[in-house]
């Protein structure tokens, strides 16, 4: 986005006469009742407000600065360490990106440095409903945050001056994306979830530095499911010009997941437009019990276990879920029956590897957990619920009639789990620490 440049005028309150000093120095003939005085401001919201801060120019894709008549940029004054708010510059309409701001300022110092903030001195991203021009809620209305600061500027009696002008700097950079599945199909978001690496600004009070936030992720709710989202994003000085990893999270309107993850730059001032193909999965930390775990640590939907991407292998399935942590269990035994210490120590040799996990042998609490989470009773000593979701998610269940490892061991007791048929009830039996025992095993991995 281009810089605004504006041309600055700016009148202070006029030095007060004899008259004025006896009137301000004039008390109430009762102290008790103060003077009351009413201040009338002649406001216009008429044609005026359709006039577009942020042109779109869509034959060229780049945005064009302009400026709504009346648009507000507050003036801040610093001295020192001490930040004052000195009055409100308006702007004179004009859709070449140069303006006249004119206003009052109460305070100024000739020392001072003078802040202009558009839009208002403490930016606030939250709210974001993905729309670009001509809503109360769009990026133009509300995000569109600039911000100049000058320390040359003239006072000539009442009038005071910026003899070079100012030029306002974006603090977000724009980006359109336009969201497609895999087959090249709209998917029409109910929200969009933005998740980073290094933090994002959400909140900034500008004006004294107290209050600010910084945030991982942001979510944009539109009014409406669209597949087209403008979002306004927000830079610190830790990803400020530099690479950052992007995780991208739509929610359809039927509920279902889509994630995208890249590692890009988006710079303050700058406009996007990103097309954004997204398979149909999760994060681990937003699954469902019963999903497929890929090769690639993200979460697939069971209906979709024949479509996966193709360098995606079905490794697990989430068994468990405890907000945004829970437990994955492996599709398959391992490739033998080990003795305890040999499934403890190979157990994360397990194929197929998941990206940023590591396999190990379940602890007595750890399957009681996916026992119970897979059993609509939450039964954790039944393995009936949870053989149906593995096998639903493309594995092979539990065996029945034999017993499996755990990694709990309360000297001199090794304990396994024990699974009697037909009922498939669960035991968790303590055995001697005996090297010659070799029983099947079934890893997870927790996140």
């Amino acid at each position: 986005m281009t810089m605004k440049k504006i041309m600055t005028s700016i009148k202070t309150l006029a030095a007060c006469s004899s008259d004025d000093n006896e009137i301000q120095n004039a008390q109430p003939a009762n102290p008790t009742e103060p003077q009351r005085y009413t201040m009338t401001i002649e406001a216009t919201k008429g044609d005026a407000a359709a006039t577009r801060g942020l042109s779109l120019d869509e034959t060229k894709h780049k945005l064009t600065p302009t400026w709504n008549e009346g648009e507000e940029v507050v003036v801040v004054q610093t001295v020192g360490t001490t930040n004052t708010t000195l009055g409100t510059l308006k702007a004179k309409a004009s859709t070449d990106g140069i303006t006249t701001l004119t206003g009052e300022l109460v305070g100024l110092q000739t020392d001072a440095q003078l802040k202009f903030y558009l839009h208002g001195s403490t930016y606030d991203y939250t709210g974001q409903t993905g729309v670009l021009l001509s809503d109360a809620n769009s990026i133009e209305e509300k995000y569109d945050y600039a911000f100049a600061a000058t320390n040359v500027y003239t006072i000539d009696g009442s009038n005071v001056t910026v003899p070079s002008g100012i030029n306002l700097e974006a603090q977000q950079s724009i980006v359109k994306f336009t969201f497609v599945d895999s087959n090249g199909n709209a998917i029409n978001a109910k929200s969009l979830e933005i998740e980073t690496t290094n933090p994002l600004v959400e909140k900034m009070n500008n004006i004294d530095g107290t209050g600010n936030s910084q945030v991982k992720s942001m979510t944009i709710t539109p009014a409406s499911a669209t597949n087209v989202i403008y979002a306004a994003i927000p830079n610190t000085e830790v990803n400020k010009d530099r690479p950052n990893d992007y995780t991208l999270t739509v929610t359809d309107g039927n509920g279902k997941l889509y994630t995208y993850t890249k590692n890009v730059t988006f710079t303050n001032g700058k406009y996007y437009e990103v097309k954004v193909k997204m398979p149909k999965r999760c994060t681990l930390a937003k699954s469902t019990v019963g999903m497929i775990v890929g090769t690639d640590g993200l979460a697939y939907y069971v209906e979709d276990k024949d479509n996966l991407p193709t360098d995606v292998t079905a490794a697990g399935m989430v068994a468990y879920m405890n907000g945004s942590n829970g437990l994955v269990i492996a599709l398959t035994n391992m490739d033998s029956e080990k003795m305890w210490r040999n499934s403890i120590d190979e157990a994360n040799t397990y194929k197929p590897e998941v990206k940023g996990q590591t396999w190990k042998v379940p602890s007595v609490d750890e399957w009681k957990l996916m026992l119970g989470a897979n059993n609509d009773d939450g039964n954790d000593r039944n393995c009936k619920g949870l053989n149906t979701a593995i096998e639903k998610a493309g594995g092979t269940a539990l065996q029945m009639l034999t017993s499996y490892w755990t990694s709990t061991r309360k000297s001199p007791y090794i304990y396994c789990m024990s699974i009697s048929s037909p009922s498939a009830t669960a035991d968790f039996d303590p055995m001697f620490a005996d090297e010659g025992v070799s029983i099947p095993v079934r890893v997870c991995f927790d996140f």
